[in-house]
């Protein structure tokens, strides 16, 4: 089944280039085909979106209690993916910038809703 998630890691961060970015992120308030291990499902609270044209993670937004649902799609190649519905729209954050400490994140990465309230770069979130 699925277990509690860890609540120091209540966000998922995703890697998005402009058009899925301004299409699904801000558009359609979801974020869909993410692999997430199913011990961290119950967990995420938040998602925010590293944006790859700016190099710098850029917005966040709540996920909506019970949002998060095994994606139909046939994209995930036998792994499960899973669709996030947010519960409102997404808010700009001050802009957390790619450092070489930190990395980008290429797939998703977790990290804490207090750590990125806090960080400057990437390499203060993980």
């Amino acid at each position: 089944g699925i277990e509690r998630g860890d609540n120091m890691n209540d966000t998922v961060v995703v890697s998005a280039g402009e058009d899925n970015f301004k299409k699904l992120f801000l558009g359609e308030k979801r974020w869909h085909s993410i692999g997430i291990a199913q011990r961290r499902i119950l967990g995420i609270k938040w998602i925010a979106v590293y944006r790859k044209d700016l190099h710098a993670i850029t917005h966040i937004a709540p996920v909506l209690p019970g949002g998060i649902s095994e994606c139909k799609c046939g994209c995930g190649k036998g792994k499960r993916k899973y669709v996030l519905e947010f519960k409102e729209s997404a808010q700009e954050i001050d802009h957390i910038y790619y450092d070489r400490k930190g990395g980008c994140p290429q797939a998703r990465r977790y990290t804490s809703k207090a750590r990125l309230e806090k960080a400057k770069t990437t390499g203060d979130l993980w």
